[in-house]
């Protein structure tokens, strides 16, 4: 066993041991995660997380002009065991955003919004604020900012894990009709 001089080298190989027992507690975690989702861990791939959408509820509420559209989403990963969590969310996040922004029915006025909840985040929740689908599907800094934001976030909860607790949920609102009427 090496000695250690002052306490300052002993927290660091401390830290250094905690770290590397979380990462393979969730390596364990992952490997069982695609395997009850039917797959297996295929070393040729790299691992990507996937949200799988399905609609839930469609809200109307025809006095103030709003249409809302919920979806569940359910994690699933593919190939790999990943070892940086937050940008794969990410990638996964933005994926799962282009294919709701692939429905010919949203306009570009429409505000898309999304929430992630997990008992692992700060607060048990992160939310995505609402961005117009038009400056979605064009891209740019304002998309890149609502990721770089989750992916801070994510990055800034050092115990942040993939675990079971973790779901999503995707809003789509129409803004009000504000048309005079007579």
């Amino acid at each position: 066993m090496d000695e250690f001089e002052d306490d300052q080298a002993v927290n660091q190989a401390w830290n250094a041991y905690q770290r590397e027992r979380a990462l393979e507690r969730q390596r364990l975690w992952q490997a069982d995660f695609i395997q009850q989702a039917g797959g297996s861990i295929n070393p040729m791939e790299p691992g990507r997380f996937v949200f799988n959408l399905h609609p839930v509820s469609t809200d109307v509420n025809r006095r103030f002009g709003l249409l809302e559209r919920r979806y569940a989403v359910n994690l699933q990963q593919e190939g790999n065991i990943i070892d940086n969590i937050a940008p794969a969310l990410r990638d996964a996040l933005e994926r799962a955003m282009r294919e709701v922004l692939a429905d010919p029915n949203l306009h570009g006025d429409h505000r898309i919004f999304f929430d992630l909840f997990s008992d692992r985040l700060a607060h048990g929740t992160y939310r995505g604020n609402g961005m117009r689908v038009r400056d979605f599907r064009e891209g740019g800094p304002s998309v890149d900012a609502v990721f770089e934001r989750l992916q801070k976030t994510l990055n800034l909860n050092e115990s942040f894990a993939m675990d079971d607790t973790f779901r999503m949920e995707v809003m789509v609102v129409r803004p009000p009709d504000r048309r005079g009427r007579g």
